[in-house]
């Protein structure tokens, strides 16, 4: 076995070898955790039987059967057939390519190591204090491809237990484990990464797939080891400790940092590197909302504008929450104020503070201004002026939410009976009644292309409804709790939504079926929100967490083609490939 720590095929004995492979060995029962006979499928064999070993000849690794060995002599190195001891195939074939020789130590290094597919079609080896990994095909020796984009040492590899996935772990100063896509690698179709897995501080040691093939192991010399979910579109980057309630979270232009606000502090954190950026405290009161400006060099936190990049807070507005004008040069407060950024000077007032205004929100172009009150009435503003529009009635109780159409001519609001409504925001005339939620809707955004609005409602659903007639299109039913939230990506394929059961989910947008079920979050999730690019899914959770997860099918065809082909147990029929992978072959 090459692993230091290695389960038995039940579960119920841990083996644990020796430093570098040359200390006792120990066997553990899972559950007494006594000292016990190492079992005989984990006894280790110096070489398989029948194999002609000369002098410096070795075998570096053997198929899982143990049909299949390789046996590595210099820069030779074949693989034999165990029962009959002849050799299969010679890796490089008789005159090795310049790209194989180097792999099989033409430069001196020796293979390292190397490891079998389960299926025992394909073989990775490595050598010492190089930073590739080849992969070759068992039947005919040949270099299938080159595994290249580490930038340190790579320590370890693991194939899926499906033989679809390896995984190669790599050392100082890259410290991440890739996870490929073999099916493109065998084809010479590229070298697809499914996973980048970053977090590690130190050279990662040994890499595991789990007998599901659904979580990856890594362990590495900063003293600790790593569960990574590779479940089906998703994977889990990063959980960050934010100590309060998370009630906000909001991801910037580029992608690169996220701002979490919760409690009375609010924190930037760097997307890809884990860390914290910035601390923003000395709110009084507890924070419930946080944005970038549309060019990212200031964050709103509440009702106080920061510096992104120092971290230094530039302006104080009156109200509790508020929002930034399309072009980043204005902000709207609760407070029925618009202020000039970064001055904080009042540019004018919409109305006074008795309003009692809940929400507002500026529209597309930022012409408009629209606010919502807790008498059950919604405001429509002229933005350069702070002349009223118009006054949408209707509403018998608070307003939760409104929002703008992607044209702006439109606004949609929520609350109690009726639960949502859609207005003309010109005029104030009522274009649907969204009727079908059995208690308060909390939340209601559009569809990119304004067609559909989707609303989020204690009765533990979400619901996505026609624009023009507020016919219901889809019931988004799987949630045993409240659902605090709901959006749509900015394709509009797919619904994201948080809520007190712990959880948030993706659905399609089109049929309302329920994808992915983000968990892992100890209390009610209270947002959850897609990055700019669409390839992250962030969640803000009472439990004081934020984490990120990758959304692998959240990609078009060219991501979502190798994540399918990832998955497939069996090779596609001739006609398959032309109707779900779009090739131009011809079948017979």
């Amino acid at each position: 076995m090459s692993a230091n720590e290695t389960f038995s095929s039940d579960g119920r004995v841990l083996v644990i070898n020796g430093p570098g492979g040359t200390g006792t060995r120990v066997a553990w029962d899972t559950t007494t955790w006594q000292k016990v006979p190492i079992p005989d499928e984990m006894v280790e064999e110096p070489a398989p039987a029948g194999l002609p070993l000369g002098p410096g000849e070795k075998v570096v690794a053997s198929s899982q059967d143990g049909s299949l060995a390789l046996m590595v002599d210099g820069g030779k190195a074949q693989i034999w057939e165990t029962e009959t001891g002849k050799v299969l195939s010679q890796l490089g074939g008789d005159t090795p390519s310049g790209e194989e020789l180097r792999q099989l130590g033409d430069d001196g290094q020796k293979v390292a190591s190397a490891a079998f597919s389960p299926d025992g079609q394909l073989l990775i080896t490595r050598k010492q204090l190089d930073d590739t990994a080849a992969l070759w095909k068992t039947a005919t020796g040949r270099l299938v491809n080159t595994l290249s984009r580490h930038t340190g040492s790579i320590l370890d590899f693991a194939f899926s237990p499906n033989s679809r996935l390896v995984a190669t772990a790599a050392g100082y100063p890259d410290n991440t484990t890739r996870v490929w896509d073999v099916i493109p690698v065998q084809t010479q179709a590229g070298t697809q990464i499914v996973a980048e897995l970053r977090g590690h501080a130190s050279w990662i040691n040994t890499v595991r797939f789990s007998p599901d093939g659904k979580l990856l192991i890594t362990s590495s010399d900063d003293n600790t080891a790593r569960v990574w979910e590779l479940g089906v579109g998703q994977s889990r980057k990063w959980r960050f400790q934010h100590g309060n309630n998370v009630y906000s979270t909001a991801f910037s232009p580029d992608n690169r940092l996220l701002v979490v606000a919760g409690g009375t502090v609010a924190r930037v954190w760097n997307v890809e590197t884990g860390e914290m950026a910035a601390e923003l405290p000395g709110h009084t009161e507890a924070v419930r909302n946080a944005s970038f400006s549309p060019d990212g060099k200031w964050v709103l936190i509440g009702a106080h504008v920061w510096d992104a990049v120092t971290g230094e807070i530039v302006a104080e507005l009156a109200g509790q929450t508020g929002e930034f004008s399309p072009d980043g040069q204005m902000i709207v407060t609760t407070s029925g104020d618009v202020w000039a950024v970064p001055s904080g000077d009042q540019i004018r007032a919409l109305a006074g503070p008795e309003i009692g205004i809940t929400s507002a929100a500026f529209s597309p172009d930022g012409q408009m201004i629209v606010t919502a009150t807790g008498d059950g009435t919604t405001q429509v503003w002229e933005a350069d002026s702070g002349r009223l529009i118009s006054e949408l009635r209707g509403h018998s109780g608070r307003v939760t939410d409104v929002a703008f159409s992607p044209d702006g001519t439109r606004v949609v609001t929520t609350g109690w009976l009726p639960g949502g409504r859609v207005w003309e925001a010109r005029t104030g005339r009522i274009v649907a009644d969204l009727v079908g939620h059995t208690v308060q809707v909390y939340t209601a955004a559009f569809s990119p292309d304004g067609k559909f609005v989707v609303t989020a409602s204690g009765d533990n659903t979400a619901k996505i409804w026609a624009t023009d007639t507020g016919r219901l299109v889809a019931d988004l039913l799987g949630h045993v709790d409240e659902v605090y939230q709901a959006t749509f990506s900015s394709d509009g394929r797919f619904v994201l939504t948080a809520s007190e059961d712990y959880t948030a989910r993706l659905w399609d947008a089109k049929t309302g079926q329920s994808l992915l079920v983000f968990r892992g979050h100890e209390s009610d999730v209270r947002e959850a929100r897609f990055s700019p690019n669409g390839k992250r899914i962030v969640t803000g959770s009472e439990d004081g967490t934020v984490q990120v997860f990758t959304c692998e099918v959240c990609g078009g065809i060219k991501e979502l083609v190798p994540l399918a082909r990832a998955r497939v147990f069996r090779e596609l029929a001739c006609e398959e490939r032309q109707r779900f992978l779009h090739e131009e072959v011809a079948c017979k």
